[in-house]
């Protein structure tokens, strides 16, 4: 949880007690948001094709992939370094079963992710 925080250790020799540290949560998508990158996917849900739509700072290298439920890499669907705007990238699930799916942009440090539904 956030907020601030000391540790004490106490033993026959006495008590010892840190000095206060406030912690701060923050996801790895919220950094990313944050870096100016950002991801959809549409159609939802998509029979067999949809389109991928990514945008981020010109010249970050970006891996944009299909991951299924157990975080398996199913599909690559791009990769390749951003320029200005919307990158705007064609996808074709006809080789994937109908199911829920993650569309995940990686690029250094920074990950997005959001869901796809294949639908039959």
């Amino acid at each position: 949880d956030v907020g601030r925080y000391v540790v004490e250790v106490s033993n026959e020799c006495g008590t010892v007690v840190s000095s206060d540290v406030q912690i701060a949560l923050s996801s790895v998508e919220e950094d990313a948001l944050a870096a100016g990158y950002w991801l959809r996917v549409h159609p939802q849900p998509m029979g067999s094709e949809g389109v991928v739509e990514v945008r981020g700072p010109v010249g970050s290298v970006v891996r944009v992939e299909i991951v299924d439920i157990s975080g398996r890499v199913v599909l690559e669907v791009w990769r390749g370094e951003l320029g200005s705007g919307l990158q705007r990238i064609a996808l074709d699930v006809t080789m994937l079963p109908a199911g829920v799916y993650r569309c995940v942009l990686q690029s250094g440090k920074y990950r997005l992710s959001t869901p796809v539904v294949v639908v039959r």
